[in-house]
């Protein structure tokens, strides 16, 4: 079976208006809306300049394949991949640095993949790359079957 990733736009929770209903007293009152998210050093208030949506550029990632530590360990040597979380064994959130197009990022996450795939499938031992899997997953494919990954 082919591997795959489903790429999908992570749309930030504090971005979605509320009902009219769910709206405060001290909110109608003061015009002000006051959200805040428990983190682990206390209640932090959501502002403009600490929101997750504007801070990072998440993408979710949908995969039909589990997600072991190689593939995670992939994900993170890729260039432009600031912030992982692995959600579900199917599902993940990686957050792209600002200096790098999204597009390429994920573009680069695919091939590694299929690079990654193709070293398990020639029987490669993926613990030998030494922490950067996709260069040397490369070399090693060239080694095999003598022509350019």
């Amino acid at each position: 079976m082919k591997k795959l990733i489903a790429w999908e736009k992570w749309e930030d929770p504090f971005e979605v208006p509320l009902d009219e209903d769910d709206t405060s007293d001290y909110e109608k009152k003061t015009g002000r809306n006051m959200r805040a998210v428990m983190t682990s050093m206390g209640v932090m208030p959501i502002t403009e300049y600490n929101k997750p949506g504007k801070t990072f550029n998440f993408w979710i990632g949908h995969t039909n394949f589990s997600i072991t530590k190689g593939v995670h360990e992939l994900i993170e040597s890729i260039d432009g991949v600031e912030t992982f979380d692995i959600f579900t064994r199917y599902r993940f959130r990686i957050g792209i640095g600002k200096l790098f197009k999204s597009v390429d990022v994920r573009r680069e996450i695919d091939k590694g993949l299929l690079d990654y795939q193709n070293a398990k499938d020639k029987n490669i031992d993926i613990k030998e790359l030494n922490g950067s899997p996709v260069p040397n997953i490369k070399d090693l494919l060239r080694g095999i079957n003598g022509t350019k990954a």
